[in-house]
């Protein structure tokens, strides 16, 4: 329903994760956005850790903070899940933040948008088991509904955009047609 209302990107994001962070035993859930460059930028995140996000150094490609939950599922399409946080190697870089947050578990999953991944959704959990096969499913479903979101607000803007440059051109060719006609018979 939040997605027929939102008005950008970024009150889209900001309503999912606060909506995630309310489940039980959710710690932090957070949206990354994959750049050219192979980082991924935080964009929206609720629960622990908000003064630390932007910290975090989270990447898409094969480096050590490319190869977590996060980079994998970008790079294989796919979620992840990770269900102990605090032994997993590929969580290593982060050990501190996930400590601090008191994350036992994770997933995340890719966000879609035109059959391209955009980003990654990402959830820790205080508590072990949490990311089951139904509640991966589900969390698949919600990152279907923002990649849905995601396309229809830039789908929305582009319109917008391409209707004001049709208005400029139709006033521009009003302004020249009168110009003619002023010209031709100045009466």
């Amino acid at each position: 329903e939040h997605l027929l209302v939102t008005r950008n990107e970024t009150e889209l994001f900001s309503f999912i994760c606060e909506t995630l962070k309310s489940l039980e035993h959710i710690a932090v859930v957070w949206i990354g956005l994959k750049q050219p460059d192979f980082s991924v930028n935080p964009v929206a995140w609720a629960g622990e850790g908000k003064e630390t996000m932007l910290d975090m150094r989270g990447r898409w490609d094969d480096s050590e903070h490319g190869r977590g939950m996060v980079g994998i599922a970008i790079r294989e399409k796919l979620p992840k899940v990770i269900e102990d946080t605090e032994h997993d190697p590929r969580l290593l870089p982060w050990r501190d933040f996930v400590l601090k947050w008191h994350a036992k578990s994770g997933a995340a999953i890719p966000l879609e948008a035109d059959g391209e991944v955009i980003g990654v959704l990402a959830i820790l959990s205080d508590k072990t088991g949490t990311f089951d096969e139904e509640t991966v499913r589900f969390l698949a479903e919600v990152a279907g509904d923002i990649g849905i979101g995601v396309r229809t607000l830039r789908l929305s803007n582009a319109l917008a955009s391409s209707i004001q440059n049709l208005r400029k051109s139709l006033d521009s060719t009003v302004e020249t047609i009168a110009s003619i006609v002023e010209y031709r018979d100045p009466y």
